[in-house]
C-alpha cells in the first residue's frame, strides 16, 4: 500500500483538535477502514504517533497520542494540505 500523506496529515490533524484519544473509524466502509489501519501502522512506525492500551471496566480500547515528531510534521505539512481558516479581523478596513 503506498502511503496517503493527506491522510496521514488528517489523521493528525484529527488526533491534535481533539488530543490522546480512542482510536475509531465508525462510518468507513471496510476498504477504507483498512486503509486507515495500515497508515495508523505506519505512522506508528515512524514514530509520528504512540499506541496505548487501556482497561476500562475489564475491556481494552486504543488510544492514540501525537509525538514531538508527529506535531513537527503536522506543522510542516499543514499549509500545504489545510487552507487557513480566515481570522474574523481578516478583511476588516
Amino acid at each position: 500500500m503506498k502511503r496517503d500523506l493527506r491522510l496521514v496529515a488528517n489523521i493528525l490533524l484529527h488526533h491534535e483538535e481533539l488530543g490522546t484519544q480512542y482510536g475509531e473509524s465508525k462510518g468507513y466502509s471496510y476498504e477504507h477502514k483498512c486503509e486507515i489501519s495500515a497508515h495508523y501502522y505506519m505512522m506508528i512506525n515512524a514514530g509520528l504517533i504512540k499506541e496505548h492500551s487501556v482497561e476500562n471496566r475489564g475491556a481494552y480500547s486504543t488510544v492514540y497520542e501525537i509525538t514531538w515528531a508527529g506535531r513537527d510534521y503536522l506543522d510542516s505539512v499543514r499549509d500545504k494540505y489545510f487552507v487557513p481558516a480566515p481570522s474574523d479581523d481578516e478583511g476588516q478596513p
